[in-house]
């Protein structure tokens, strides 16, 4: 009712009504009564919440200052300059007596919180730089941020700004334009962030020190073409110099000379046709087509690439560039990611000479046995027979075979179905009786079906009839596989 009765203070109350039911002169209901009382404290909060000036400041001349801004920095409470001894001097000038505190690029975030306790509080605080807007390729942009999420009042008080007067009186096209302000430090970014304007249509300005300012022009020329450009050398200032003409005409007029003072370089944008696309590289073309036709980045590549005849799948990895991924890397991640398969599991890495593997020993030829000599040996002979190819068949000097129940397997450790991959000589040594004496049933099938099918799978070689496995043409007994062919695993015996 107390809040009610604030905010309407002539509504007509009867006798009998329940408050939710009571309505104001304008027919609003006590919760709509509530919501605009609370706008109303916020903006009482709001008022009581200190200001935050940001203040431009001369660039050179100090008479390019307004009235406004001489005003604001005297009522202020405390300025907030990127460097104190630079806006004394200001302040000197107009009799500004107000307190100063530093604010630049390495001690802002320990300065951000006292100066937002001072909006809290309701002070007003004015934020300047040494020259120009602050925030623009200057510090202010942190403590603007935070004040505004504080809730405090942030008001510009506009005045000088080198980027705009330099675009105001360099004669290129004022209608789009972009401010690149200082190029990267880095080479790699500082190439990047130019090859990304490259084929912009619009104004490019930028800021550069004294110091580096021929090399970037000579970049800006490698990079973007011989252009049309503007250099402003200090601006507002008694020896402003400006320069008007080519890349080449700035770079001839400087050649082997100093040049100082703060340097606005406001260049040209791209003049060329969507038709002048001869000399383009396909990352080129991809840009360019992008900016043109806005049309999205799968349609430009499948334009790219039936207009050049480049495959479609290197102008997609082209197109990563514009998105900033390097298809090289994501090449290299996915061949890390991609298990081996069984095949590459022996071969030798990327870089590393192969291993010449030692050649196998040469099967003896042996006569074909007669039919009375491939019917079973008995199983008290086998050890015997077994044992006897090895030994006869070993190099002398080799080295001494595996010992007997050793399992020798494949470069993956399996032959593909789980279970180590098991050779005739090595099982022979171990168990004869497998070899020596096959099982029954199986003898009784292929009696019953000579012409049955093998069913041991296509890569099995046949069982030697006997425990002679030299009879067995094209295996080599010593290193147990089948002369210059694949390792091939013994079936498994049946029980």
């Amino acid at each position: 009712q107390a809040l009610l009765k604030d905010a309407w203070p002539d509504a007509p109350v009867r006798e009998g009504q329940g408050p939710m039911r009571r309505r104001s002169q304008h027919g609003l209901s006590m919760e709509e009564a509530f919501e605009a009382r609370r706008e109303k404290m916020a903006e009482e909060r709001r008022a009581r919440k200190g200001t935050l000036y940001v203040v431009a400041t001369p660039i050179g001349n100090l008479e390019d200052i307004t009235f406004r801004a001489v005003r604001i920095l005297k009522e202020v409470k405390l300025i907030a300059a990127e460097d104190t001894r630079q806006t004394a001097k200001l302040l000197n000038h107009y009799q500004i007596r107000t307190p100063l505190t530093s604010f630049f690029e390495h001690n802002e975030q320990l300065k951000i919180e006292p100066l937002l306790k001072r909006l809290d509080d309701g002070q007003a605080i004015a934020l300047v730089s040494d020259a120009g807007t602050p925030g623009i390729s200057d510090p202010g942009y942190s403590l603007v941020k935070a004040a505004i999420e504080r809730g405090a009042n942030v008001v510009a008080v506009p005045g000088a700004c080198a980027a705009v007067a330099a675009l105001s009186a360099s004669g290129l096209p004022t209608d789009a334009w972009v401010f690149v302000g200082f190029l990267p430090q880095k080479e790699k970014k500082r190439r990047e962030l130019l090859d990304s304007l490259k084929l912009d249509r619009r104004t490019l300005i930028f800021y550069e020190a004294p110091g580096r300012a021929y090399e970037t022009i000579q970049e800006l020329c490698d990079v973007l073409g011989n252009r049309d450009m503007v250099m402003f050398r200090e601006m507002t200032k008694a020896h402003e110099e400006v320069i008007r003409g080519k890349f080449s005409k700035v770079l001839a007029e400087y050649r082997g000379k100093e040049i100082k003072g703060e340097i606005v370089l406001v260049v040209a944008g791209w003049q060329g046709k969507v038709a002048d696309r001869e000399g383009l590289s396909i990352l080129d073309r991809l840009r360019l087509y992008k900016q043109e036709s806005g049309l999205p980045l799968a349609d430009v590549v499948r334009l790219v690439a039936r207009e050049t005849g480049t495959p479609k799948s290197e102008v997609y990895r082209e197109s990563l560039k514009l998105v900033g991924v390097d298809p090289e890397k994501i090449r290299a991640a996915a061949s890390q990611a991609r298990p081996p398969r069984p095949q590459e599991a022996g071969r030798p890495a990327a870089g590393e000479p192969a291993q010449a593997e030692p050649a196998p020993a040469e099967p003896t030829p042996a006569a074909p046995a007669p039919e009375a000599a491939r019917e079973p040996a008995p199983a008290a002979a086998a050890p015997e027979a077994a044992s006897e190819p090895r030994a006869a068949s070993a190099p002398e000097g080799a080295d001494a075979p595996p010992h007997a129940g050793e399992e020798e397997v494949e470069a993956n450790g399996s032959n593909g179905v789980g279970a180590p991959v098991v050779f005739a000589d090595t099982v022979a040594a171990a168990e004869p009786e497998l070899v020596a004496e096959p099982d029954a049933r199986h003898r009784m099938s292929e009696e019953a079906q000579p012409d049955a099918p093998d069913v041991r799978g296509p890569g099995a070689q046949a069982e030697p009839a006997s425990g002679d496995a030299s009879t067995v043409p094209g295996v080599d007994i010593v290193e147990g596989r089948p002369g210059g062919s694949p390792q091939v695993p013994l079936a498994p015996p049946q029980e």
